[in-house]
């Protein structure tokens, strides 16, 4: 597998893809340095089995990621910020279903601070921007983890992937944030 810091994919161009926040994060509470790839299927799939709490992998492209209800979630290089987080969860099964809206407040505190732009959450796994979709969560089981993946939209380059989709350019916050 290809290891790429940021740095090498984008140069100085590094903060405006969001690296630098998820990268500071994992640093504050004592997580591995997230893991960059140019491209992947899904990096949800990609780290199923892989032991060790607090993995990061982030995708420049993610062709085959999905969402709630096996929807296709595609993100294209440089248009969102999609990752994948890996937690220990020692816990009940009960508390699991919280861990995707835990993720969705997480998300929208995060986008709303450092984008500038007021934003809320379509239950379960949905955060929205005026009238449309501005990120997606998807929770997996894999024993006693749980594998968060997020795709935010940053801004859209080309064709809009989703006729709901917005971005965060779109609605007046920073994408370089």
């Amino acid at each position: 597998m290809c290891r790429l810091g940021a740095h090498d994919l984008y140069g100085s161009n590094v903060n405006s893809h969001g690296f630098h926040a998820v990268t500071d994060v994992c640093a504050r509470i004592g997580w591995p340095s997230p893991e960059v790839v140019a491209s992947t299927g899904s990096t949800n799939d990609d780290l199923v089995g892989l032991p060790g709490h607090g993995l990061v992998r982030i995708a420049l492209e993610q062709t085959a990621g999905r969402g709630r209800l096996d929807r296709a979630w595609v993100s294209q290089p440089g248009e969102g910020l999609t990752f994948s987080v890996r937690l220990d969860v020692p816990t009940t099964v009960s508390a699991w279903g919280w861990i995707p809206l835990l993720a969705g407040v997480a998300v929208a505190d995060a986008v709303r601070d450092a984008g500038g732009v007021d934003v809320g959450l379509k239950w379960p796994n949905d955060v929205v921007a005026r009238t449309g979709k501005l990120a997606g969560i998807l929770s997996v089981r894999d024993g006693d983890s749980a594998i968060v993946g997020m795709g935010i939209n940053l801004g859209f380059g080309g064709d809009r992937p989703d006729p709901n989709a917005v971005s965060v350019a779109e609605i007046g916050g920073d994408p370089d944030a």
